[in-house]
């Protein structure tokens, strides 16, 4: 994701150095239009920045907010595993006292 970000930032250096000017409103276009569905959600707050730049510094947190969401989730799989494990042995303890009295 920030790949496509300095890509991006990339061409524009370029097309600036070649003198060539885009409108914001050309730029966010074409920006969007290079977004794939995994970012389908997220279109509605990138529309609402008012720059090009303000969505570029927007897609970018988001994409390091995705990143990190991505590397919770494969870190704590166990720990919430063994939290299933241990509630299913403790509903096991209190269905056998039930049973026993």
């Amino acid at each position: 994701m920030t790949e496509h970000i300095e890509t991006t930032k990339r061409m524009i250096g370029d097309l600036q150095e070649q003198r060539v000017l885009l409108a914001d409103e050309e730029k966010q276009q074409n920006f969007m239009q290079s977004l794939g569905p995994a970012w389908n959600g997220f279109v509605g707050v990138l529309e609402m920045c008012q720059t090009f730049e303000a969505m570029v510094t927007r897609y970018q947190a988001e994409a390091i907010r995705r990143d990190q969401q991505t590397n919770r989730r494969s870190t704590n799989s166990g720990s919430k595993s063994n939290a299933a494990f241990s509630a299913e042995q403790t509903a096991g303890k209190r269905g056998a006292r039930r049973s026993a009295i």
